[in-house]
């Protein structure tokens, strides 16, 4: 009955990623906004969790690391929200040269792609938290006989 269990948790928590990413293009939006590659590392952290959550049901002492690693996962999205306050704030002023519009239009570009960065860690940390926590909810609490 448990492996009836993890295998339609794996279809239906598969299945349901693979929707909700190709919907709402997130791979591709991810990897154009992140400059620094964070969120892919969460995104590979959450794979790599996901897919170790079956290990968590038959050994014991699995299920503490893998919340570990939810929490990790939202730090990291916090590291790139301060780098992408860093990136936004760093030198952009230092260039900054009012009464030349392209001056002044580079130095928005710039602080923009700090922001896209900052708000795209941070959303994908808490995301691939969120789920994570979630499925160690429903795999390790409740009622396994469904």
């Amino acid at each position: 009955m448990r492996e009836q269990l993890i295998n339609r948790w794996y279809i239906a928590t598969c299945g349901l990623l693979l929707l909700v990413a190709a919907t709402y293009n997130i791979v591709e939006g991810v990897i154009l906004r992140d400059g620094t590659f964070i969120s892919i590392g969460i995104l590979v952290l959450f794979g790599i969790s996901h897919l170790a959550i079956p290990r968590a049901i038959k050994c014991n002492g699995t299920e503490e690391k893998l919340w570990f690693i939810a929490e990790v996962m939202v730090a990291l999205g916090m590291i790139g929200t301060v780098t992408g306050f860093i990136m936004m704030f760093g030198e952009a002023f230092a260039r900054l040269d009012t009464s030349d519009p392209e001056t002044i239009s580079a130095v928005l570009t710039e602080m923009a792609s700090g922001l896209g960065v900052a708000l795209v860690t941070t959303l994908t940390g808490l995301i691939a938290s969120f789920t994570l926590k979630a499925e160690l909810v429903f795999i390790a609490g409740g009622d396994h006989d469904l």
